[in-house]
């Protein structure tokens, strides 16, 4: 899997690059969303990665202030705020299969099988 964005050290990169983190768990991608501040991975077995802002605050002459919703929990998934510049295995969906991802501009869903 290739990705443009940002490095795992937050420089910004222009060409795709080889998510190697991915490769050396040996992770096999059935599918992939980008959003615009972040990014979500499903695996052949329903695990979800995801990685990118952990929360973003607007505030530009293109958008009025906002503050997004769940901003205390984060938004990737991962009970947190903090941002992650690799992908991380979502924990709270280990035991749900995920079947797709969308990852979108201030949001995400995650589709999963109940047991």
């Amino acid at each position: 899997m290739l990705t443009a964005g940002y490095a795992s050290d937050e420089r910004k990169v222009k060409e795709p690059q080889l998510v190697e983190k991915l490769k050396k768990e040996g992770v096999k991608v059935q599918s992939i969303s980008a959003g615009f501040f972040h990014s979500g991975v499903v695996t052949t077995k329903g695990a979800l990665y995801t990685c990118g802002r952990g929360y973003k605050v607007h505030n530009t002459p293109f958008f009025p202030p906002l503050l997004i919703f769940s901003l205390s929990k984060g938004f990737l998934g991962h009970q947190s705020q903090a941002n992650i510049t690799s992908f991380k295995v979502v924990e709270a969906l280990k035991a749900t299969p995920i079947r797709q991802f969308c990852a979108a501009r201030n949001h995400s869903i995650a589709l999963g099988i109940l047991s």
